[in-house]
């Protein structure tokens, strides 16, 4: 199997895994603050997650403007900033609904996929620093980015979970 299709394969099962998280999640619950809690609402994890995979791909490993910034997403989503790590003041700003991330997830998802399908075999080797260190692109895709994914919907379902829902849909 080619490297490019395995990694591509498995941001689409990321993202099928986070979609399917989130079908049955209503506005209430995507959004709700558990009181006392130290974690943050589904709302604000979801745009986290969305806005890493973005400053990832397009400003780590492409090198231009993440496309929060060049396809006016704040304006579209209501938030003031793409914070790469949230925190409780920049949450409390996130108050779009999942409909509203529906247009900036496919515009990320097509980003992705398109930087993937452009990567050649040396592009893969080449060695970027990210969160972790040094690591090839292929292994920061592979194993960084999708993680990232894969966590924060572990967290979706577990918020969803104490809110009396279904977390995972399977």
């Amino acid at each position: 199997m080619d490297v490019r299709a395995l990694i591509q394969g498995q941001f689409d099962q990321a993202h099928q895994i986070l979609a399917m998280t989130l079908a049955d999640c209503d506005d209430a619950t995507f959004r709700r603050r558990l009181p006392n809690a130290n974690i943050e609402s589904i709302a604000t994890i979801y745009a986290h997650s969305l806005f890493a995979e973005d400053m990832m791909v397009n400003g780590m490993i492409r090198k231009q403007s993440p496309l929060y910034q060049s396809g006016a997403w704040a304006e579209k989503l209501g938030i003031k900033s793409a914070a790469p790590m949230p925190n409780i003041e920049w949450s409390t700003g996130v108050s779009a609904g999942l409909a509203q991330f529906a247009g900036y997830l496919a515009a990320v998802q097509k980003s992705t996929s398109d930087c993937i399908a452009s990567l050649s075999d040396a592009d893969l080797d080449r060695e970027i620093d990210g969160p972790v260190g040094k690591q090839t692109i292929a292994a920061f895709l592979s194993g960084l980015i999708i993680q990232h994914l894969a966590a924060h919907a572990g967290e979706i379902a577990a918020l969803k979970g104490v809110q009396g829902k279904k977390g995972l849909p399977f």
